[in-house]
């Protein structure tokens, strides 16, 4: 068989299924700046694989992680780091 996933993990959300599966929900490239440090996110398919590239990326002080109603992405600067994206 082959194809693609119709769920996200556990508690997290597909990609393609926000905004009601009307628009993409990564940039075009793939590739978010964050604080200067680029994040490859082109192989991502769930809000899930967002949180863990970012996080994943060593970008001092910044921590993604789902926001209160779990079908959105929160990130958080601390110890003073900014937040330019």
């Amino acid at each position: 068989l082959s194809g693609f996933d119709i769920i996200g993990s556990l508690g997290s959300v597909m990609l393609r299924s926000l905004n009601g599966g009307s628009a993409t929900a990564t940039p075009t490239a793939g590739i978010i700046t964050i604080n200067g440090t680029n994040v490859d996110l082109s192989s991502a398919t769930s809000l899930d694989d967002v949180i863990t590239g970012i996080n994943n990326a060593g970008i001092t002080g910044v921590t993604a992680s789902f926001n209160q109603a779990t079908n959105g992405i929160s990130l958080r600067a601390t110890g003073g780091v900014g937040l330019n994206v």
